[in-house]
């Protein structure tokens, strides 16, 4: 079950305009986190490299893969920390600056949505629109084969998306630890 989960975390990883086709190019996992410029901090994980944290408690497993979309391939970088019967994951990508000139956030933000719900064969439960110092930003739960839950909320900061989540069974979804999880999220120098 816990692959499962992992495998539904990894494909809400494809974001705006990624091609449900083709699974990308993924890198094997470099391992550790701190060999990817992380390190699990006294009081949750930093990513140096994402400029981040989360209230999140362990090592984590960090990917990298390179994701075809409509702006060209783009980088996910994601940290997933294993949750009791959850996935807890920390995702950003950097898009070319020149796709936000092209495309506004909101409709960034609305092709990360659907491309997370067709990625996953999921259907959209319910959605709201959030921020997080002033960058705009989406809440979502998606019910992922009538078994899984999928809480998340995903952030435009200039041209960087970060994706926070929880991916875990309906019958053991931990409501509360999960929104505590997601509005850990913080942006560090």
């Amino acid at each position: 079950m816990r692959s499962r989960i992992a495998v539904g975390m990894l494909c809400f990883l494809l974001t705006a305009g990624a091609d449900p086709t083709h699974a990308g190019t993924s890198e094997k996992p470099v391992g550790e986190a701190s060999k990817a410029g992380a390190q699990p901090a006294e009081k949750g994980f930093v990513s140096k490299a994402g400029r981040f944290s989360v209230a999140a408690t362990g090592t984590p497993r960090f990917t990298k893969e390179s994701v075809p979309t409509a702006a060209g391939p783009i980088t996910m970088n994601t940290y997933m920390f294993q949750a009791g019967a959850c996935v807890q994951g920390a995702i950003y990508a950097d898009y070319p600056p020149a796709v936000l000139q092209k495309a506004s956030k909101s409709a960034m933000l609305d092709g990360a949505r659907d491309g997370a719900v067709r990625n996953v064969n999921g259907t959209l439960v319910n959605e709201r629109e959030i921020a997080y110092l002033k960058h705009p930003g989406r809440e979502l739960r998606i019910d992922i084969g009538n078994r899984l839950w999928l809480l998340g909320r995903i952030f435009l900061v200039g041209n960087r998306l970060y994706q926070v989540t929880v991916i875990g069974p309906k019958d053991q979804f931990p409501e509360e630890e999960a929104k505590k999880f997601l509005q850990s999220f913080a942006l560090v120098k």
